[in-house]
């Protein structure tokens, strides 16, 4: 990547997020954008994720945002966030491929 490529970096906002926008912030080498907010971009949609591509249009994608939780009492809940993490993954990999 040359040194005006753009990375989008999802999650940002969370744990590991924080920490990989804290490093390319660090290393200069490409400008950065974390798409936080889950309302415009619900990355487990489609249409969002496609319009999160079209507005940031980034060079590279760092994938670390997650729905995370965990409540034994509700194994239904594991199985969504498991779902939503899967369809977060899925649709951001298929979707960019798309594009290329």
């Amino acid at each position: 990547m040359d040194h005006s490529s753009r990375i989008a970096v999802t999650g940002g906002g969370g744990f590991l997020g924080s920490h990989v926008l804290a490093e390319l912030g660090a290393a200069r080498l490409h400008e950065t954008s974390s798409p936080c907010a889950r309302a415009k971009y619900d990355l487990t949609h489609e249409d969002r994720v496609k319009a999160m591509l079209a507005d940031l249009q980034p060079a590279a994608i760092v994938h670390m945002a997650a729905v995370v939780g965990r409540d034994r009492r509700q194994p239904r809940a594991s199985r969504t966030f498991f779902f939503q993490n899967l369809m977060m993954g899925s649709l951001l990999m298929s979707t960019r491929a798309a594009r290329a």
